[in-house]
């Protein structure tokens, strides 16, 4: 038991299967709700940390 409850085992079958159950995302409005919250602010193109 974790943090006072228990979390129950899924096989993979199982976790494949509730992902297909999920809605889609749309990209264009999970960009627009975070640029509403955390603002619009982007990394340049001279991003040491972006992988090539």
């Amino acid at each position: 038991m974790r943090y006072g409850r228990e979390v129950p085992r899924r096989t993979a079958e199982e976790l494949v299967e509730r992902h297909r159950e999920l809605p889609g995302v749309d990209h264009g409005d999970l960009v627009r709700e975070a640029d509403e919250s955390f603002g619009s602010d982007r990394i340049g193109d001279d991003d040491p940390w972006e992988r090539v």
